[in-house]
Order: C-alpha cells, then structure tokens, then sequence
C-alpha cells in the first residue's frame, strides 16, 4: 500500500509586503484615536473650568450685591481668596481639583480661568459677569 504524501504549498503565510501594510494601518488607526481622545480631554477640562467659572459668577453677584462692586482678585494660585461671604462664598484656589487652571476675578466684572498647561491664545476663557457674554477661545470648541 501506498501512502500519498501531502503536497506542502510553498506560499504558506503571509509575505513581508502584507505585514508591513497591516503594520501601517494600525499605526494610522492608532494615531488617529489617540489625537481624538487628547481633543476630547482638552474639551472635557475646559468644560469643567467653564463650569468653576459659573459657581464664580454667582458667588461674585451676591458679593456685589453686598459690596456694590465685584471682587478684584489675583489669579488664585499665589492667593487663597473667597469671593462672597463665609455662608455663601466660593474658594477661588480650591474651586476645582485640576491644577491646568487658575481662576481669578476683576473689579471690571470678569470671572477669568487660565490654562497654565498652555499658552497663547487658547490659555483664557472669560465670561462677563455684567453682560453674561462668554470669550472662549476656538481650541476649546
């Protein structure tokens, strides 16, 4: 009796041009979820500091209410300043946990957080506590 031998392909597996190509693209893939997710964190702390900026706010109208001016505080870093009363006011230095912001307040009426993470033109968004109108910058959107 004769026994058949298995014929063995020789192109078994995948050549090195096929790996290299799958290697590219999960790089690409990659790449492209990793930017996505540092815009989504950029977003979520600014979010977060506009949220602080609004507890701010109205700390600062009951504190105008009772001195007939807004607050002119330092950004909170070097000071430890509370906007409003004891019962009703807001520690500026300990608002949120995230040390990328600092907040301050101005006599003008402008409640203010800075980015100390980043510089330019995306480190301030403001919100004018007269008018209510917000500035923030467009790498926060």
């Amino acid at each position: 009796m004769r026994l058949k031998s298995k014929k063995y392909n020789k192109y078994r597996g995948f050549t090195l041009v096929e790996l290299v190509v799958v290697v590219i693209i999960v790089g690409i893939l990659a790449t492209i979820g990793v930017i996505s997710y540092s815009k989504v964190t950029v977003k979520a702390k600014a979010s977060k500091a506009q949220n602080a900026i609004g507890l701010i706010a109205q700390a600062e109208k009951i504190f105008q209410i009772d001195n007939g001016s807004y607050a002119n505080i330092t950004w909170a870093q070097s000071v430890n300043p509370i906007v409003g009363n004891l019962i009703t006011g807001i520690d500026l230095a300990n608002i949120d946990g995230d040390p990328d912001f600092d907040y301050r307040v101005t006599n003008a009426g402008s409640a203010q957080a800075r980015n100390t993470a980043v510089l330019g033109t995306c480190a301030v968004i403001r919100l004018n506590l007269v008018t209510g109108v917000w500035t923030i910058p467009a790498c926060y959107r």
